[in-house]
């Protein structure tokens, strides 16, 4: 019976270190995955584009443009010939470009879906907004933003040469709506 209780003191006492030699291993080799939430990364139209590759801003709306041009220096100057523009306008435009280069569109309609709904029922006949961002390298990227959908959370988009219709986040077509309020 003494045997049989030190064999089993000897086994728990061995298992008792191997758990604790397993602990340590982990403590000091392994890794913690993220917690819980997922490194981000930029699912816009404008993904593939750092901010500072974009150097002109067309801003249409209403039956009036605005020419916003980036210098060398990230400063932003409003159409022809220049004027320097008010101190909350440069900020108004990066933000509403990296709202479109950031935010992910809510959802796509097939060419077919796009067919069946009028694109004046949807504020892109004439559009609300339309916004053509041009890079240093001439690249052209141009959408239109129409009006909000049923519920109010997102606003219909074009992208200028495609039939498909985009659904965008709301506040992704309100940064530009504010560009537009004050140039």
């Amino acid at each position: 019976m003494v045997a049989t209780s030190l064999t089993r003191r000897a086994a728990w006492t061995a298992l008792a270190l191997a758990a604790a030699g397993f602990v340590g291993f982990v403590a000091l080799h392994g890794e913690r995955p993220e917690a819980g939430l997922d490194r981000f990364e930029s699912a816009g139209f404008l993904a593939g584009t750092r901010p500072q590759d974009v150097r002109d801003v067309l801003v249409e709306a209403g039956g009036q443009q605005w020419l916003y041009h980036r210098d060398t220096d990230g400063v932003w100057s409003i159409n022809e010939p220049p004027a320097s523009v008010e101190a909350e306008a440069g900020p108004r435009v990066d933000q509403a470009l990296a709202l479109l280069r950031d935010s992910k569109p809510e959802r796509r309609f097939t060419a077919d879906e796009a067919a069946k709904m009028p694109a004046a029922d949807l504020g892109l006949a004439p559009p609300v907004v339309t916004v053509t961002v041009i890079g240093v390298n001439g690249s052209r990227f141009a959408i239109a933003f129409g009006t909000a959908n049923p519920l109010g959370h997102a606003r219909y988009a074009r992208i200028a040469g495609h039939d498909t219709l985009w659904l965008v986040p709301r506040h992704v077509a309100d940064a530009w709506d504010e560009v537009v309020k004050n140039p």
